[in-house]
């Protein structure tokens, strides 16, 4: 089984991500989009070769992000906890225009 691996983006790729995704929610007039649906957008320009998971190697990014305390290059995204029964907390992402 191949193992999911992940290569650490550079952070000025990041910046220009943060740029083009409130560009695109600027425009489009959105609020509160999910990892997945921002998927689409983020590899027409150019950002992913291709999804996978519905927005994982996104949600890899954010992560990783989270967990490195730089999560203020990306503004625009923000998590969402959701604790079930018996198990670990859930994270969800989500986006939305910084104002």
């Amino acid at each position: 089984m191949k193992k999911n691996d992940y290569i650490q983006v550079d952070r000025e790729v990041v910046k220009k991500m943060s740029e083009d995704i409130q560009a695109y929610l600027v425009e489009n007039n959105l609020e509160r989009v999910k990892t997945k649906d921002m998927m689409p957008f983020l590899i027409e320009k150019g950002y992913f070769p291709h999804d996978r998971k519905k927005g994982y190697p996104l949600r890899q990014i954010l992560t990783d992000l989270k967990k490195s305390e730089e999560l203020h290059l990306l503004p625009q995204a923000f998590p969402e906890f959701l604790e079930l029964e018996n198990k670990k907390t859930s994270t969800y992402w989500y986006f939305s225009p910084v104002k």
